[in-house]
């Protein structure tokens, strides 16, 4: 008789826990909490001016940002400096992800004279010098440049500098 007494108690906790809290509600309550990933957004923030060095040159910056729905990160700096024909990298993040920049180099006419493409895991300096060798990009001469990491597709728009 004991047996079925606790039987039947039993059956009815068993009965009474399912009805009020099934197994499943628990997890549809738990994940309808859980905050979704969202994608990064990536996007560049960029600029030139008169170059207070070079009488006719332009100097150029680019800064590399991120949002995954947390806050904003700054990812990188990038300048070109028109005297000396510098490009100054900065990764502003230790994420193992490597800095990439893009540069083009057109003469006055517009003509595509030079390509190159840099990539920099911390802090980095580039003397840009040109196609020829000659280690020096003529005045007027326009730099464009992009910048993007070795682990996405996006890149910032091109920014322009010059020579």
């Amino acid at each position: 008789m004991r047996k079925r007494i606790w039987l039947a108690v039993t059956a009815a906790c068993v009965a009474a826990v399912g009805i009020t809290a099934p197994a499943h509600a628990d997890r549809n309550v738990q994940n309808s909490h859980r905050p979704t990933p969202s994608a990064v957004i990536y996007w560049g923030e960029g600029g030139n001016e008169a170059s207070p060095n070079d009488a006719g040159g332009t100097d150029a910056w680019m800064s590399l940002w991120a949002n995954q729905g947390v806050g904003d990160h700054h990812l990188s700096s990038t300048k070109f400096h028109a005297y000396g024909e510098v490009l100054t990298v900065e990764d502003r993040i230790e994420d193992g992800a490597q800095v990439v920049v893009d540069v083009r180099v057109y003469d006055t006419k517009l003509n595509l004279r030079d390509t190159d493409k840099f990539t920099c895991p911390t802090e980095c300096k580039y003397d840009l010098g040109t196609p020829d060798g000659s280690g020096d990009i003529p005045e007027g001469w326009v730099v464009k440049f992009r910048v993007g990491t070795d682990t996405m597709p996006y890149r910032t728009g091109w920014i322009n500098g010059s020579a």
